[in-house]
């Protein structure tokens, strides 16, 4: 092939490299520009983002869920003493019960003397009568023994009566609380077990959440310094397309100036333009790849970051071993449970306590009338010893009522004694009822179902507040992430373009191949500078002196590492 038809093919494939170039970015700006604006879109999504972060993590860590985690600690403690409380109810139950058997039988003897007093009533009335017949007025004294036997008789009778009912009662209820202990004692461990746990799962969330809280801020710096990168990234897709574009129009104006095929001057000219553009393109292309990169790798790390954002929002929001729901509402279901159990626990409890609360009622009135006893039986004595007197004035004939007067003495006095035998079994029978009633489990369990109802609606009004904030999290997140990984596949095809702009690059470095070596003549040089005039970035300048001034003191085609510094120089400074 001579000079001249090289010279053609040279120029043919200038023509058509111009004419693959053309345009070729075009598709790419719209596609930076478009992942530009949704950037500037996310900088507002990620500000809502870790705000709505903020409220999720300071909601979580506030005075309210202090206080609800300090109640349940608190209901946890005091169910733990009611267990403990427990192991000695049955004990002190039964001790009541053995009292109390002792008690009745001690009545048992009073019933016996206040019988014999009976007795003795009736006889000292029937002598009173024989004397009486004497023109002796002793009715009083008869009429007065009889009034107060009586008192001691229905005192006595009647309580014996309510203490036999008190003991089967009582033998029923240390059945029982043996059931209910059996039954319930291991659930209200259970009970208090599971509240210190919800205790520990609030608290520790809330110490999450202050972590967490402490560390969005250099989150949302990580946020901004990635988002700014991928702005400033984009702008290589601007000038890329500059560069193509000067690339473009020097490749047409050397064929416009090529007027004379085969001339030396015109081969030297096309020669020093199709390397000096080839450098151009292959210096274009590399910064658009290294453009894409930064774009992909400042996506990627937003993408990051927005996961990270969701993740720590469900670390903290969320329930454990389970796909969906939050941490609190798992708690307040468990809670619930508990809360049924101790109404379960305080109903089964409150039959055994009505008992209790029966055998103090009882044993308050039993005191009652021994007091009411002691004044009778003094009152026996009293009347006994004022007809042991009146007895001597008859003489002999008084002898058989001084012998009553004097049983009716000695008899009040044995009823004094086990009345006096009485009182400390007594005493130790209030004690013990007593202290059931001061610590009636099923009050203590309907108190602690209402604490643990007020926690369940404050978690409730916490729960409902933070829920939204989540959900919101949660969306935010979900649409960031959306748009950041379809921009991130946006951006595969567009390393299509890098390849094509290769392959012009190496069309034109073969076109050269078969055009000869000559020296640069004043047309070329006047070329060139036209050349220069269109360059709007130091990155273009730099190619062109490696290229066209090669004897000048200047840097060769900058390598990756410096070719990164032009690229940025060329996106401050074009």
């Amino acid at each position: 092939m001579d000079c001249s038809m090289r010279h053609s093919a040279a120029m043919s494939v200038v023509d058509r490299v111009a004419a693959s170039l053309d345009g070729v970015f075009q598709g790419s700006e719209r596609v930076f520009a478009t992942i530009g604006a949704g950037l500037g879109d996310a900088i507002i999504d990620f500000g809502a983002l870790t705000s709505t972060f903020e409220t999720l993590s300071s909601g979580l860590d506030n005075e309210d869920m202090r206080e609800a985690a300090d109640r349940l600690a608190k209901i946890s403690s005091a169910l733990d003493a009611v267990g403990d409380e427990m192991a000695g109810e049955l004990a002190a139950l039964a001790e009541l019960l053995a009292i109390n058997r002792e008690v009745a039988d001690l009545l048992g003897r009073l019933q016996d003397g206040a019988r014999t007093m009976t007795i003795l009533t009736l006889n000292a009335k029937i002598e009173t009568t024989r004397l009486d017949r004497e023109q002796e007025d002793l009715s009083i004294f008869s009429v007065e023994m009889a009034r107060t036997v009586k008192i001691a008789q229905e005192t006595v009778d009647a309580h014996g009566g309510e203490q036999a009912t008190l003991i089967r009662k009582l033998a029923s209820a240390c059945l029982a609380q043996a059931e209910f202990e059996r039954h319930y004692r291991g659930k209200i461990a259970t009970i208090a077990q599971e509240l210190k746990r919800a205790f520990d799962i609030v608290d520790e969330r809330r110490r999450q959440a202050a972590r967490a809280a402490g560390g969005i801020g250099a989150r949302s710096k990580q946020i901004s310094s990635a988002i700014g990168a991928a702005i400033i990234a984009l702008q290589i897709g601007d000038n890329t397309r500059q560069r193509i574009e000067h690339v473009v129009e020097a490749l047409r104006m050397s064929h416009a100036m090529s007027r004379t095929p085969g001339s030396d001057e015109a081969k030297a000219t096309l020669k020093t333009v199709c390397l000096l553009e080839s450098a151009q393109i292959d210096a274009a292309s590399s910064g658009f790849d290294q453009g894409l990169r930064h774009i992909q790798e400042a996506l990627e790390q937003l993408v990051d970051d927005c996961a990270a954002i969701g993740s720590e929002g469900a670390q903290i929001w969320g329930a454990e071993n389970a796909e969906s729901g939050s941490f609190l509402g798992t708690l307040i279901d468990k809670l619930e449970t508990s809360k049924q159990l101790m109404r379960e626990c305080a109903t089964a409890s409150a039959a055994v306590e009505e008992v209790k609360s029966e055998a103090l009622q009882t044993l308050i009135a039993l005191q009652e009338r021994m007091h009411s006893l002691e004044q009778a039986v003094k009152q026996m004595m009293l009347v006994g010893i004022n007809a042991g007197l009146k007895s001597r004035q008859f003489g002999s004939g008084g002898l058989a009522l001084g012998v009553i007067a004097e049983q009716l003495r000695g008899n009040a006095q044995r009823i004094s004694c086990d009345a006096e035998m009485l009182m400390p079994s007594l005493g130790r029978a209030l004690a013990l009822a007593r202290g059931f009633e001061a610590k009636k489990t099923s009050v203590g369990m309907d108190d602690f179902s209402a604490d643990l109802s007020a926690t369940l609606g404050a978690l409730d009004v916490i729960g409902r507040r933070l829920e939204g904030a989540f959900g919101s999290l949660l969306t935010g997140s979900r649409r960031v992430k959306e748009f950041l990984g379809g921009s991130i596949a946006e951006l595969a095809p567009q390393q299509c373009i890098c390849e094509a702009t290769s392959r012009a690059a190496r069309d034109l470095e073969q076109a050269t191949r078969d055009l000869p070596e000559t020296p640069q003549d004043d047309s070329t040089a006047a070329l060139l500078e036209m050349l220069w005039g269109l360059y709007t970035m130091e990155g273009e300048r730099a190619v062109h002196r490696a290229i066209a001034e090669p004897g000048a003191n200047c840097q060769p085609t900058p390598r990756s590492g410096e070719a990164e510094e032009d690229v940025l120089g060329d996106i401050l400074f074009a």
